[in-house]
């Protein structure tokens, strides 16, 4: 089984044991990941004096650009190493009216209230760490080539600090294969001519993209949900990687 091992930028990937007797060839490589994840949030929970509301949407797009080289020699995977950049958004808002709840909502100091009558009271989270940031620590992925595929694999992803930014990855009681996509990078491989890189040919791209979407609500959490709560959350994660490949000259 093929050893993975991180390395500093520069680092060779084989494509063929054989094939280095023949042709050493030698590409330079353009990496960019990018990964989209959108969310939806809803909860109410109802009694006949005091009914409490939760609303809640947001959007992240996290990119990696990096370089590094791959030659055909004894080492199996490259390294890559660069910084997160990332964009986030979110909001979500809190609403509770009735006679026995509403005239004493108390929230959270660095919320900021919209609306406030006797028999209902509006606020909405702090988002004042949204925006766009770049982490301050490098993340390292690995690519090996595997069968006709050029496989990413994160080594350690860090990502920019959004505190205070409303975010929602989802319940802690979803049902298996309900639960909704993380904000966390993922692994994906992407397609690649393995013959033309075996034959040296001056410019190779390879590409790949994978998806995946969730909803949890009260039908499908292992507990369901109490009477007089209903609860819909959705998210979406869409991850594209792109690879250009330019062979070196010798």
């Amino acid at each position: 089984m093929l050893r993975a091992l991180v390395v500093s930028l520069g680092a060779c990937l084989v494509l063929a044991p054989a094939a280095a007797a023949r042709k050493p060839f030698v590409y330079g490589v353009k990496l960019t990941f990018e990964q989209t994840r959108s969310w939806t949030y809803h909860y109410v929970q109802s009694s006949p004096d005091c009914v409490r509301t939760e609303n809640g949407n947001g959007f992240d797009d996290a990119t990696v650009t990096s370089k590094a080289s791959i030659g055909i020699g004894p080492l199996p995977v490259t390294g890559f190493g660069a910084l997160v950049k990332d964009h986030r958004v979110g909001t979500r808002t809190h609403n509770v009216s009735g006679a026995e709840c509403a005239p004493s909502a108390v929230f959270p100091s660095t919320w900021s209230t919209v609306t406030e009558t006797d028999g209902s009271v509006t606020a909405t989270e702090d988002n004042s760490g949204c925006g766009d940031k770049v982490a301050t620590k490098v993340s390292f992925m690995t690519v090996a080539l595997k069968g006709s595929a050029l496989k990413l694999k994160w080594s350690s992803a860090v990502a920019p600090d959004f505190d205070p930014c409303p975010d929602f990855e989802g319940s802690n009681d979803p049902s298996p294969g309900n639960e909704l996509p993380i904000i966390a990078l993922r692994d994906i491989a992407a397609k690649v001519n393995r013959a033309a890189l075996k034959h040296g040919a001056h410019r190779v791209v390879a590409k790949g993209t994978a998806e995946h979407s969730a909803t949890e609500n009260c039908a499908n959490l292992m507990q369901g949900c109490a009477d007089g709560v209903s609860y819909e959350a959705t998210g979406t994660v869409k991850t594209t990687l792109g690879l250009v490949l330019t062979r070196k000259k010798r």
